[in-house]
């Protein structure tokens, strides 16, 4: 138990072969399946209203890219890793929270094992409708789950909310605090098991939560009445409240807006990870839009992304000109003495082993090598932004926004980009990739990956991170590098999507930024003086070629009478 209370568990090896993990290995219960559909096809048609899936697998491309960000290390919560050995010695402290339920059941004449069968008989058919896997647990070992699960989930969350408290006595605990409290007093593991919890794959439904709440405040020998469900779903969404300011990254919330008076009830929320994600798109329409309503958006950095100007000519392609060129020069001057008939036919041919490479030399390449330079979207690709520091160079202001990501919006008359305040921490990575896994299961709108690709847009190098936060955009306690590291490690999503209303203020502040003189007179001289040493070279034969003609004009026939002075 030592182990467990000193530091998160975690087994590296196992990690690397986990990107798609069994329940278990018991072979499959063809009886127990027939039952079940025998059971599903006797009840009343009304008792399955509702049943919906609402936790997924995590998309195999992100499990692949990072799969210690999904998996949890502390607690296995709900049927996905239960059975994961290097979880069971958090067993102990779940097992300590069920005798604390029990406790608290004896009290009414109501024992634990009864709210076991209460959850299997109520809940059993909807839980296993919440999942994506078919679970292959008996409704005994689901009921116990649900009952175990869900008790170590009421007291962790209790514990969210007289954290401050027990912070404010200096953190000393009284021997009659919880053994749970005693472990999460130690802040590494606070916060492992507060990752652990939102992970997409370790959920139960809110309703088991709510139903517990319920069954511990109803009379043994009644049903709940009204009041009792709606004290329980206050007790839980207070619950969920302090759970939201512990793991939100957003300091201003949606708590703090004027609608919060209407956050009462847990009703629509179907998990932990799911009211996190509600609170953090409040506010948003979350239904799909088609991609024509939004504006078409360019990939690759502002300044990157090399458009050639000159087709596909190689440096090759010069240096097997030059002896060419250089020849002609030369033959050309040997015999500058001679009429100008044959001199001008020597320039031409000099001058028409140059001009052959003209079109190349301007751009004019076949159709298939523009459509290749064309741009194109690939996933790989970064938004095409401004960084924070090219932005502050325009003197665009950045001022924190009002709330959370529909706050986000620029004021061309005023070059103002407003973002949400975001908290960066040890927890955040991980919290908003589960966000982003569980997002690109069931929505077509994926709002939130479209935030993490502008972070990463305009957050490219530690310079950046360090102004958002002296902007006040960022709080972290992480390195400034570590932060750029964060955003641009978070931006690899599992398909192409618009976000109407990102699209239009990227939209927007490109716009702006490419209108700037300074950007102008930049992208001109790097366009034509630095990226166009080809036309310069072009350029300046052509300027000495006309120079010798001159010259040998001069030599044929007398100049000098065209400047004499009166």
């Amino acid at each position: 138990m030592s182990s467990a209370s000193n530091q998160p568990i975690t087994n590296q090896p196992s990690m690397k072969k986990l990107t798609s993990i069994q329940i278990s290995n018991v072979k499959f219960d063809e009886e127990r399946w027939a039952r079940q559909i025998h059971r599903a096809l006797q009840g009343n048609k009304k008792d399955y209203c509702g049943y919906y899936l609402c936790i997924y697998n995590v998309p195999r491309i992100l499990m692949s890219s990072d799969p210690q960000s999904y998996i949890p290390h502390e607690v296995a919560i709900g049927p996905y890793h239960f059975w994961r050995p290097e979880l069971y010695e958090m067993s102990w402290y779940k097992l300590s929270s069920a005798r604390s339920t029990q406790d608290k059941l004896a009290k009414s004449n109501k024992s634990f094992h009864g709210l076991k069968t209460h959850l299997k008989e109520a809940l059993e058919l909807k839980f296993r409708a919440s999942y994506h896997r078919y679970l292959e647990l008996s409704g005994s070992t689901l009921g116990a789950m649900m009952a175990i699960d869900g008790s170590f989930l009421l007291e962790f969350l209790e514990i969210c909310i007289n954290l401050r408290s027990t912070e404010s006595s200096n953190g000393s605990i009284s021997s009659e605090t919880s053994d749970l409290l005693k472990l999460t007093s130690r802040k590494s593991t606070f916060a492992t098991i507060l990752r652990d919890i939102v992970m997409l794959e370790n959920q139960i439904p809110l309703f088991v939560l709510k139903e517990i709440l319920i069954y511990q405040h109803s009379s043994p020998t009644s049903a709940a009445d009204n009041s009792v469900v709606d004290h329980s779903d206050a007790k839980l969404h207070k619950m969920l409240k302090y759970l939201h300011e512990h793991l939100t990254p957003f300091t201003k919330s949606i708590y703090c807006s004027p609608e919060a008076s209407t956050l009462t009830s847990t009703e629509h929320y179907n998990h932990l990870l799911d009211f996190l994600y509600a609170t953090m798109t409040a506010g948003l329409d979350l239904s799909s839009r088609k991609d024509s309503d939004c504006p078409d958006i360019q990939y690759g950095k502002a300044e990157g992304g090399k458009v050639s100007y000159f087709g596909n000519i190689s440096n090759t392609d010069l240096k097997n000109q030059a002896p060419d060129i250089l020849k002609g020069l030369a033959g050309f001057m040997n015999g500058s003495a001679t009429p100008m008939g044959p001199l001008l036919k020597g320039i031409a041919g000099s001058l028409g082993s140059i001009i052959t490479y003209v079109p190349k030399l301007l751009g004019c390449s076949s159709q298939k090598t523009n459509h290749q330079n064309s741009s194109k979207y690939r996933p790989e690709d970064e938004l095409r932004i401004p960084s924070v520091t090219e932005l502050c160079k325009v003197n665009v202001n950045i001022v924190p926004a009002t709330g959370g990501i529909s706050t986000i919006k620029f004021e061309a008359d005023k070059g103002a980009l407003h973002l949400p305040c975001v908290t960066i921490d040890v927890n955040t990575g991980i919290v908003m990739r589960n966000l982003v896994a569980y997002e690109a299961s069931f929505s077509e709108q994926l709002i939130l990956a479209r935030y993490i690709e502008l972070m990463n847009g305009i957050v490219d190098t530690a310079k950046d991170a360090k102004k958002l936060k002296e902007k006040k955009i960022i709080m972290r306690n992480l390195k400034d590098d570590e932060v750029a590291d964060l955003w641009n490690g978070m931006s690899k999503s599992i398909k192409l999507t618009h976000v109407e209303f990102l699209d239009k203020m990227i939209v927007e502040v490109n716009k702006y930024y490419d209108s700037r003189w300074k950007v102008r007179a930049r992208r001109m001289m790097k366009r034509f003086l630095f990226d166009s040493w080809q036309v310069l070279l072009f350029l300046a034969t052509l300027v000495f070629l006309a120079l010798m003609v001159l010259q040998a004009f001069c030599s044929a026939y007398n100049c000098t009478r065209f400047y004499r002075t009166s």
